[in-house]
């Protein structure tokens, strides 16, 4: 959800518009328009005084928001020749550089998927939902919880390292090699 559809839905329930929110704020009527066209979050002031509107926290607010901060991502990671081209395509706009090379990943990983064998998309979408919760000393999962050795504890911080479709990739290799009679 966005931030315009987060407080679309909070005026709806307080029947009230978005367009009278905004007027009621002192902004523009273009700004209730830009935020709807974008998936950026406003400036902290703005939403402090949405917020504030609404009669919530800040937290309460952007609570449900699938928002970025592409100002802490780590772009040492990527494939620097294809982010260096998206740097060179957006100006050197690195915030949109970045969305840019984030919504690449996610459609290359939606494709490897649709064309990989039904369990390996089961393995993805089980890794996608999954609750793990992963500490110094224990993997919990599903309520049950299981001391981790030093070996475990590195494989399990390389494995969360992996993007979805490679961690998907690597469990069904296992799972494949269990099937043969291996040990994995």
């Amino acid at each position: 959800m966005t931030f315009y559809e987060r407080v679309k839905s909070l005026c709806d329930q307080r029947g009230i518009s978005v367009s009278k929110l905004v007027s009621d704020l002192g902004y523009s009527k273009s700004t209730g328009t830009s935020w709807k066209a974008s998936s950026n979050m406003p400036r902290p002031g703005t939403i402090k005084k949405v917020a504030d509107y609404l009669g919530m926290t800040i937290d309460e607010l952007k609570s449900g928001i699938d928002y970025i901060d592409y100002d802490s991502i780590d772009t040492s990671s990527f494939n620097q020749s294809v982010f260096k081209h998206l740097l060179e395509q957006h100006g050197g706009n690195e915030k949109k550089a970045i969305k840019a090379y984030l919504d690449f990943e996610k459609a290359q990983a939606q494709d490897a998927l649709s064309e990989q064998p039904p369990i390996f998309q089961n393995y993805a979408n089980n890794i996608h939902n999954s609750n793990v919760v992963q500490g110094d000393n224990v993997s919990s999962t599903n309520h049950t919880e299981k001391i981790l050795t030093d070996n475990e504890k590195e494989l399990l911080r390389l494995f969360s390292k992996l993007g979805i479709v490679d961690q998907a990739r690597v469990l069904a290799y296992v799972a494949d090699l269990k099937e043969k009679g291996g040990k994995a």
